[in-house]
């Protein structure tokens, strides 16, 4: 099972600021952006996603991370 402890891991891994909001109705959501802040303040281009619960921002994060790893091919 996927925790916030693994979200907050991987997002370090990416290079990715993430914060979260859980409202109270079960779902934590998980708010990815590109400079650091909290959930309520980032917006426009420097928020990248928002993921509801700790499984869909880990498969965020891993494509994130294979995207850049196919950015670094392509430059080669």
């Amino acid at each position: 099972m996927a925790t916030a402890k693994d979200v907050r891991k991987l997002a370090e891994h990416a290079g990715v600021f993430v914060d979260t909001w859980a409202p109270g109705d079960g779902v934590t959501r998980y708010r990815f952006a590109r400079v650091p802040g909290d959930y309520f303040s980032w917006s426009g281009t420097d928020k990248l996603d928002t993921c509801l619960g700790a499984r869909d921002a880990l498969l965020f994060l891993r494509g994130v991370i294979a995207g850049r790893s196919l950015e670094r091919v392509q430059q080669h």
